[in-house]
């Protein structure tokens, strides 16, 4: 009877240590991916990837917008993210032709109100 206890309890005793263990691996997955930051004279961005794309952009001023539900997109010679908040819309993106720059473009209504490129500055 006691090595029957013994038993029971080693398994559930390797059951919890292999669902923590679990846990602690989904969670550390998830954030796997780094936030990419990029940057010029009027902007900061932040692009991560969680549970969708999501992008925050902060103006000298630090008047920031985080915006989640970022798509991917590449076509016309350019590939990118872009998130959509009522009638405006960002995008971070590359041109095929020149993959290192990137460049941030703002639109409203579908009409392009600002486009600048954005430098490059780490992951982290």
């Amino acid at each position: 009877m006691l090595n029957e206890v013994s038993n029971y309890l080693f398994v559930k005793k390797f059951s919890l240590v292999a669902a923590i263990a679990f846990c602690v691996i989904s969670v550390s997955s998830t954030k796997a991916i780094a936030d990419s930051h990029y940057q010029n004279n009027d902007f900061r961005i932040k692009i991560g990837y969680g549970e969708g794309w999501t992008y925050e952009g902060c103006d000298r001023q630090n008047h920031c917008i985080n915006l989640n539900g970022g798509n991917r997109w590449h076509e016309y010679g350019e590939k990118g993210t872009f998130w959509e908040n009522g009638e405006y819309s960002y995008a971070v993106f590359s041109r095929d032709s020149k993959p290192e720059v990137k460049f941030l473009r703002i639109r409203k209504n579908g009409n392009t109100i600002m486009q600048r490129e954005i430098k490059y500055v780490g992951e982290y």
